[in-house]
């Protein structure tokens, strides 16, 4: 079966779908059934994306309550609509690596693997938030030295019949020789890293890694895409533009006005629960949130997710509009890039900009012709 990077001249489109809980935020309040409810409905989401002829469905990992999500353990999620499916790839993007054994999270994508026969794609990342990071009792530097060592382990563990590694870290010392099994369903299972610097970028292509990105416009991203295909291509790796994944969170109507809205409501109950997480750690001040204004929602939204200063642009990650507007938009992103790998981020809510990207917007976009970096 087809990896999302096989194919590298034709267009590919990934979906994901927060799962999230929208009631009230005080515990005491907690609507179990609603909760619940959301759960059951990334899994039926995912069968309904494979009808519509996504490519790839993904989920983020986030903790605590961050943005009201209900996906701690993204694995066990995507387990559960592994076995309604038969199509469709899946994917996280991203497991939280620093947070875990990198052998449980080698074991566990191997298993995901074998359940949806060889349909999984894993996707690592650092974690940047210290809302999430904190209550783990792990610095943020501990998060970068974790990180390092993590990647190496379930390198070798997806890639090696038996290994060892020695670390002082927990987790990292692997003092007798092992074998993880059983072995993936794919030869090689595909992993993505999700990287925002560019160093970060060259890393992943050195190593020989698909590359995850969101924050940035064309030209950050064009630029950033260039630096990893070169130092892929510089370390034996044929890697391309087509080995790139780009995120953008969007919203769809026959309306704009309406589109919009859209967005900014779900960044604002997002922003709701980030916020609490803020105060409750002593991480910010107060952020003003309003509904009406969809770019002031998803920039607040955004930054209090990487913990990033007040002034941090965000904006350039969030297409809302018709469906010819998106359309011209994430056109006009890949032929810039020479990036023909998409992720939409949409509402799990949001059924109409799921049904008008599929119905109106892919047919289009899959026919563009991108001059795919690296090729």
């Amino acid at each position: 079966m087809a990896t999302f990077t096989d194919d590298p001249t034709r267009p590919k489109f990934a979906i994901t779908q927060a799962v999230r809980y929208t009631g009230a935020v005080g515990l005491d309040e907690f609507d179990h059934d609603l909760a619940a409810n959301e759960v059951h409905r990334f899994v039926d989401n995912v069968e309904w994306f494979e009808k519509l002829g996504y490519d790839m469905a993904t989920i983020t990992e986030h903790h605590f309550g961050m943005f009201g999500s209900l996906s701690p353990a993204p694995h066990l999620a995507l387990a559960a609509a592994a076995v309604r499916t038969s199509k469709i790839r899946l994917a996280t993007a991203v497991t939280v690596l620093p947070f875990r054994s990198p052998l449980i999270v080698a074991e566990e994508a191997i298993l995901l693997d074998n359940l949806s026969r060889g349909r999984f794609e894993l996707g690592l990342g650092r974690g940047a938030s210290p809302i999430e990071t904190l209550p783990f009792g792990i610095s943020m530097d501990e998060v970068g030295r974790r990180w390092n060592e993590g990647l190496e382990i379930v390198d070798l563990a997806l890639t090696q019949t038996e290994f060892t590694h020695e670390s002082s870290l927990p987790y990292g010392n692997v003092p007798v020789p092992t074998t993880v099994f059983p072995p993936s369903y794919q030869r090689l299972l595909p992993i993505w890293i999700g990287a925002v610097s560019p160093n970060s970028a060259v890393t992943a292509g050195s190593r020989g890694y698909n590359l995850m990105r969101n924050l940035g416009d064309a030209a950050t991203h064009a630029k950033v895409i260039s630096g990893y295909v070169q130092a892929a291509q510089e370390n034996g790796h044929n890697l391309t533009g087509a080995n790139v994944m780009i995120e953008r969170f969007v919203s769809c109507s026959e309306s704009a006005d309406e589109a919009a809205e859209t967005l900014g409501e779900f960044f604002t109950v997002a922003g709701k629960y980030a916020d609490k997480l803020r105060k409750q750690f002593e991480l910010g001040e107060d952020i003003p949130m309003s509904s009406t204004e969809a770019e002031l929602a998803a920039a607040t939204a955004g930054r209090l997710a990487i913990g990033g200063p007040p002034d941090l642009d965000l904006t350039s990650m969030f297409v809302t509009g018709t469906p010819k507007t998106l359309a011209d938009s994430i056109e006009e992103l890949m032929v810039e890039t020479g990036c023909n790998r998409i992720l939409f981020a949409i509402d799990d809510r949001d059924r109409k900009t799921v049904e008008l990207i599929a119905s109106q917007v892919l047919p289009r976009l899959r026919k563009v012709d991108v001059q795919v970096q690296g090729m």
